[in-house]
């Protein structure tokens, strides 16, 4: 095990060769990359080390079971009894999913850094899933880049670029319907995935233990990113903003209406709101580092001082 960033293959290795620079020309949101047997890669956290985490209260995990073509799904914190109930039956397709591993884990955090030649802004977190013979999560596609590393046993990708990206309907998970794979590829530890966002794909283990890191990326939708900078400008008012005026108005016979002298007039006073480069840096700033839900930030019962609170931050 190994904490220290060093350890920890560089961009060269991570991308089979290629540059930032290279694999963002040609692979970055275009096509899949596979890098085999990464140079200088050690797994940063163990199976078991990922399977204490999800029976932490401050950690999200999911037991994701499969029993031919029904789909179970758990959500953590575990009991220890439960997973190694789950864990140590050979016949059971089982998988564990613990997000955000690199915020409790120091490893887990170097590694995720490796991959900063991306703005952090896009980087959102390390997920590990560990699974029995068989586990997965069954074929899905994810709107967002993803690099598959994998770091113990092998595990069978299939992946598609398929146009029918309908889901199975009443499922607990988003498993597609109708899952056409083009291409399969068998990853063994030190060996790496790259997917753009919209490819199907379906991992299944190969081996007890198979342990996979996702390292996966956030992009905010147009009503994310229209939301925070609406926050934004409503606390940027003064608290004395100008208010609608109408000295020009007529006597109307529909009072219940809204005329379109009003609304336009509404849609000048609303307009003259700008998002400045600042503003608008804040608003994505929050958006960004938004906490998961589950994420909840208790005060403590005494204020801390400035020379604790630094000591607490190194």
């Amino acid at each position: 095990m190994v904490n220290d960033p060093s350890h920890v293959a560089s961009p060269h290795a991570l991308l089979g060769g290629l540059t930032p620079a290279q694999f963002l020309r040609r692979h970055w949101q275009k096509t899949p990359l596979v890098v085999r047997a990464i140079k200088g890669f050690v797994a940063p956290i163990s199976a078991d080390q990922s399977l204490a985490l999800a029976m932490r209260e401050d950690v999200e995990a999911r037991l994701i079971i499969r029993n031919g073509s029904a789909w179970t799904v758990a959500q953590g914190p575990f009991k220890p009894k439960q997973l190694k109930a789950v864990t140590r039956d050979a016949s059971t397709a089982w998988t564990v999913l613990t997000q955000g591993v690199n915020t409790v884990h120091a490893g887990a955090d170097a590694l995720l850094r490796r991959f900063n030649f991306i703005p952090y802004a896009r980087l959102d977190d390390l997920m590990v899933s560990v699974a029995g013979r068989g586990g997965g999560v069954g074929p899905h596609v994810d709107s967002y880049d993803v690099f598959l590393l994998q770091a113990a046993g092998r595990r069978r990708w299939r992946i598609s670029q398929q146009a029918d990206l309908s889901l199975r309907p009443n499922a607990p998970l988003k498993l597609l319907r109708a899952f056409k794979p083009s291409a399969e590829y068998v990853l063994d530890a030190g060996d790496m995935l790259y997917l753009p966002p919209g490819w199907a794909h379906d991992g299944v283990a190969l081996d007890d233990g198979c342990m996979t890191y996702s390292i996966g990326f956030r992009a905010l939708d147009r009503s994310e990113a229209t939301r925070h900078l609406l926050n934004a400008l409503d606390e940027a008012l003064p608290e004395r903003s100008a208010l609608y005026a109408d000295p020009a108005l007529t006597a109307t016979t529909t009072p219940a209406a809204l005329s379109p002298a009003f609304l336009l007039s509404m849609q000048g006073l609303i307009g003259r709101l700008q998002a400045d480069p600042a503003l608008l840096a804040d608003a994505m700033g929050t958006a960004l580092s938004e906490p998961k839900p589950h994420i909840v930030f208790d005060p403590p019962e005494e204020p801390l001082t400035i020379k604790v609170f630094k000591a607490h931050a190194r």
